[in-house]
């Protein structure tokens, strides 16, 4: 009997849904390297962050709009914190 190391075994669907986020990423790479410009002290790479946000909204749509909620939760609490703070020094 043949020893078979390092072999996995996946069905089409598994297989299919890899390749396909595997071509999304790619895809995402290729654009974001595009856009990709050369520092000015030449020691590395600058990239587009309007251009990445974009990019990270187009391929990902669903955790884009998960975390922009976060975020805007995050920043409402705050304002509201801002502003009890706010009052209790008036109150003063």
């Amino acid at each position: 009997m043949e020893m078979k190391e390092n072999t996995v075994l996946l069905s089409t669907s598994a297989y299919n849904s890899i390749k396909s986020e595997n071509t999304k990423f790619m895809l995402f790479m290729d654009r974001l390297f595009e856009s990709a410009e050369l520092r000015s002290d030449y020691s590395g790479i600058d990239f587009n962050v309007r251009q990445l946000e974009e990019l990270i909204h187009l391929c990902y749509p669903d955790r884009y709009k998960k975390k922009l909620a976060s975020l805007r939760g995050q920043q409402t609490k705050m304002s509201a914190k801002k502003l009890e703070w706010e009052k209790k020094d008036e109150n003063k």
